[in-house]
């Protein structure tokens, strides 16, 4: 079986150059064979800077379709929080199913920088 890579992502802009930023992308895979994929996303900054979140799913192993997931963008600030450590971003993201594959869909878990430059962990669920 030959491989080949699949675009994920929905963004048009080029991806070398002034392209725009995607990372840190997490992927699960439920129990109908649907395939997921979240990511931080920086498409909507025209200075590239601020971050969201999209998310992508596949039904069928082709095509992705992507979503923004509903938070506002945020500048990835460091040094925050005494608490944790200062210089991370994305420690506590996450995606994943009902591992029991009693029900079909996905979870997601992701750090957004609150107000006053919080760190918070929010999570939603898809499908």
């Amino acid at each position: 079986m030959e491989l080949f890579p699949v675009k994920i992502n929905s963004d048009n802009r080029p991806r070398i150059g002034y392209g725009h930023d995607h990372y840190q992308p997490g992927m699960a895979v439920d129990s109908k064979g649907s395939i997921a994929i979240c990511w931080y996303d920086r498409r909507n900054d025209v200075e590239n800077f601020a971050s969201g979140r999209f998310c992508a799913e596949s039904v069928n192993g082709g095509a992705f379709t992507n979503f923004p997931v509903n938070i506002t963008t945020f500048a990835p600030v460091h040094a925050t929080d005494v608490f944790v450590n200062t210089v991370y971003q994305g420690d506590y993201d996450g995606l994943t199913t009902d591992f029991t594959k009693s029900s079909s869909g996905f979870i997601g878990s992701f750090q957004v920088m609150g107000s006053e430059s919080n760190p918070d962990v929010q999570a939603f669920s898809f499908r």
